[in-house]
């Protein structure tokens, strides 16, 4: 049995509910025959969705409660339970708020369409009130949105599209569309749509239209809110967010160069860098026309140019636009010119102003680039190309790279930015690990787990190298370390500072591995991608060294090299002759390392103080488990054979002078390729490093395009004293410390601690000492001659090499030389050829 609500009334004399009550009952009396029965008015809300339970209110009229008084007298009592159906089904709860108001709940399961309400109140009579609730078909608020366009330029209006679709069975009232953008950059305008109304089955688009005001990514959110009609139900919906990019507006800045050293009557090339230091493209960039500065003595005649026409320049990036000209007569010269395009984005012009090239004309054979480059006494460093440009470093204290721009003569000192490995395998230096980025790569000495070491340590020079991988120019650095080794650092782009992403290779290398010592590029060819291989010396004789292939470019700021998808560890350990666990036939060194590498003729090879081996396919596998894929290609020669090679010690630091096989190159042309060229060291008395160079002809014997044992031959040998050394006729010719190859010239340079060191460079594929030539051309070996720029470049102090890189200018190239006495500042020289 239901329990009835009651309310206890005073007796009379006190004000309450049972006054007002007996009051209405007179009134009605006084008018007749009392009307005591409900009259529901209306139902609040008037409907809803199906399925769902909703709390209503009633209101109208009669909604009178019942007095109570016991038979034997005391207080009266009222009872306020009324009751309420919605056609045959009874509603929930239903409470008597005073004699105009109820509240109830109406149950879930009504049948779509309108209801008759019938309510009884406490004395039992009951009132109805037709259609007054309707089950609906809900509505139903779906939104869509796209941004046009959804790239723009600071400043540039755009317009967020957004449909609204009701596909409900209720109007949707009210509705207003709401953006909300996040991220970086920023939007100027009204984020909130007028409100409008959308019937059942309805479709409208608000365009939202707005203004560029700050560069950065937007993610745009979108989302609708409106009211059901008949049920006020709250109706929301959201589209997918929005991607915006709000790039500052293209800026071009134009920098004129023309080759320092230009022969009178000779064709020489100018080159204007376009550079965009905004974000958007610069689009259509074209050069104006060059005129000559007013001073410029040599007569200048056009030629070709500018190649190419015109040129997209991406924000942040830059384009070369190069014309030939002829130089008529000796004189100085100096050009000028500017450039113009479109922002991509706004379609609007930009433009760089004029500038003036770099003066040009006849320069000396060597002529001295900088001293001290890095202002700190560093006493070596290594070079490296990237981009065109010449990057040495790093720095005594790990921290700066010194780069210049050989077509302008400008250099900058670049401070360092390393990505430092905070994940599963986290860097070793916990210091920089609290302070990340790493600043630098390790000064020699530093204490362990101090901001003077390596993201891991490292604490001494390694290598240094620049190459194409994953169609990208990188520069790559790796440092050495006393405890362990197991990091590459890879930059790509620059700015303030040179960042370098990592790339872990915990995952590939024992923990005993402390060095690297040898870095080559390889191009992509079939049966693979392009590699960059990096061998590493380990303080466990029988582990190295090791040869890792990495395959991976590190994506963002740490690549965690995974074995075998990202990077492989090829084994190389028990290599024969470079391995120290292949037997009988290990590398005798007390730290096995690969000295040198290079990529010729499809194949790898790799020179170690003893052997040299090469990849007999493209993309080789490890050692261990795919033998076949490597071949011996160690001289077999007495020459070889018969001396030892310099022995490996120590593995920070290393110079030329440090190395058995300090470089290979390819150079000349041997049957249909070039031919590759070997420099080695091997002990001596006096000097106690001596040098050798090896020549390569692969269409002598086996593969035509392979070197094999007995391609080998020594190139340029001595005609007195020891017969196996290559030292251009001068005795006190030391270590082979240089060599490299251009398209006109293979170089040849020796540390010597008796004149300053010693270059020469030949023409021609050398078949004696005399097809190399020095200071003002003379024949190597004859009386007098001297190295090129005279002994030392002119400083008989200078008495050691520590790095060489050329640079093409103008059809020609220009050699970059690091050399010094390994303990006062480093200097730098450049011979243009």
């Amino acid at each position: 049995m239901r329990s009835e609500p009651s309310i206890a009334i005073a007796r009379p004399g006190r004000e309450g509910v049972l006054a007002v009550w007996l009051a209405t009952l007179v009134a009605v009396g006084c008018t007749g025959t009392p009307d005591l029965a409900p009259r529901p008015a209306r139902l609040t809300p008037r409907g809803g969705p199906a399925g769902l339970s909703t709390t209503v209110t009633i209101t109208g009229a009669g909604f009178f409660p019942r007095t109570v008084q016991a038979a034997s007298g005391g207080p009266v009592s009222l009872t306020t339970t009324h009751r309420a159906w919605l056609d045959d089904l009874e509603l929930a709860d239903v409470t008597w708020v005073d004699f105009g108001t109820l509240r109830a709940t109406i149950p879930g399961g009504l049948a779509l369409g309108p209801h008759t309400l019938t309510v009884e109140n406490g004395l039992g009579r009951r009132g109805t009130l037709a259609g007054a609730w309707t089950v609906l078909q809900p509505a139903v608020l779906a939104l869509s949105a796209t941004v046009a366009p959804a790239q723009v330029s600071v400043g540039q209006p755009l317009t967020v599209s957004v449909t609204a679709s009701n596909t409900g069975g209720a109007a949707i009232r009210g509705l207003t569309v709401t953006l909300t953008p996040s991220g970086a950059g920023a939007l100027a305008g009204r984020l909130v749509g007028a409100p409008f109304d959308l019937a059942p089955g309805g479709r409208q688009v608000v365009d939202l239209r707005l203004t560029a005001a700050a560069a950065g990514a937007v993610v745009l959110g979108v989302a609708g809110q409106g009211q059901e009609d008949m049920s006020d139900r709250t109706v929301a919906g959201s589209a997918s967010d929005l991607a915006l990019l709000v790039q500052s507006r293209a800026a071009l800045v134009a920098h004129l160069f023309i080759p320092f050293a230009i022969a009178p009557d000779s064709t020489f090339q100018v080159r204007m860098l376009v550079e965009n230091t905004g974000q958007a493209t610069a689009e259509a960039v074209k050069p104006g026309t060059l005129a000559a500065v007013p001073g410029s003595t040599g007569a200048l005649q056009p030629v070709t140019g500018p190649t190419p026409a015109s040129a997209d320049v991406p924000g942040g990036g830059q384009a070369t636009f190069t014309w030939s000209y002829q130089l008529g007569s000796a004189g100085t010269v100096r050009l000028r010119g500017g450039a113009a395009g479109l922002d991509t984005n706004d379609r609007g012009p930009v433009s760089a102003p004029v500038v003036d090239s770099n003066q040009g004309g006849q320069l000396p054979e060597v002529t001295g680039v900088a001293l001290d480059p890095f202002g700190d006494g560093t006493p070596v460093a290594a070079l490296a190309v990237r981009g065109g440009l010449l990057y040495v470093g790093p720095s005594r204290d790990g921290s700066t790279f010194w780069r210049l721009d050989p077509a302008s003569g400008t250099s900058v000192a670049l401070p360092i930015e390393i990505a430092v490995d905070d994940g599963a395998s986290k860097a070793d230096n916990a210091a920089w690990r609290a302070s990340p980025p790493a600043t630098t790569f390790g000064a020699s000495g530093c204490i362990p787990n101090s901001l003077a070491c390596g993201p891991c340590n490292e604490s001494g020079g390694g290598m240094l190298a620049g190459g194409v991988f994953a169609g990208v120019e990188w520069l790559l650095y790796a440092g050495a370390s006393t405890n362990r080794t197991r990091y590459l650092y890879l930059a790509t782009q620059e700015g303030s500072a040179l960042a370098f992403a990592a790339v872990d290779l915990d995952a590939l290398l024992p923990t005993t591995t402390v060095t690297p010592t040898a870095v080559s590029f390889a191009p992509a060819r079939a049966g693979g991608g392009d590699r960059i291989y990096v061998a590493l010396a380990d303080v466990a004789t029988r582990n190295g060294p090791h040869l890792v292939a990495l395959s991976t470019a590190p994506a963002g700021p740490v690549l965690d090299a995974a074995s075998p998808g990202d990077a492989l560890n090829l084994a190389i350990a028990s290599m024969p002759g470079v391995g120290g666990s292949a037997g009988s036939l290990s590398n005798p060194d007390s730290q096995p390392r690969v000295e040198a590498m290079a990529w010729f003729r499809e194949r790898l090879y790799l020179a170690s103080g003893g052997a040299l081996v090469r990849a007999s396919v493209a993309v080789p596998g490890g050692y261990a488990t795919a033998p076949a894929d490597w071949a011996d290609a160690t001289p077999a020669s007495p020459a070889w054979l018969g001396r030892r090679g310099l022995p490996a010690s120590g593995g920070s630091g290393l110079t030329p002078a440090d190395r058995a096989t300090p470089a290979l190159a390819a150079f000349g042309t041997c049957g249909a390729g070039p031919c590759l060229f070997l420099a080695r060291n091997v002990e001596g008395v006096s000097p106690p490093v001596v040098p050798q160079l090896w020549q390569c002809d692969p269409g002598l014997v086996g593969d035509a395009d392979a070197c094999d044992p007995f391609d080998w031959s020594l190139a340029a040998p001595n005609r007195a004293g020891d017969l196996d050394l290559a030292q251009l006729g001068d005795p006190t010719n030391g270590a082979a410390s240089l060599l490299l190859a251009t398209p006109r010239y293979l170089y040849l340079g020796f540390d010597n601690a008796a004149t300053g060191v010693q270059l020469y460079r030949t023409e021609v594929v050398p078949s004696s000492r005399h097809d190399f030539r020095g200071r003002d051309g003379c024949l190597a070996g004859t009386a007098g001659c001297q190295g090129l720029g005279g002994n030392g470049f002119g400083d008989p102090g200078v008495t050691r090499f520590f790095g060489a890189q050329a640079l093409g200018s103008a059809g020609a190239s220009t050699l970059y030389v690091a050399a010094g006495d390994a303990s006062s500042p480093l200097r730098l020289f450049a011979l243009p050829e």
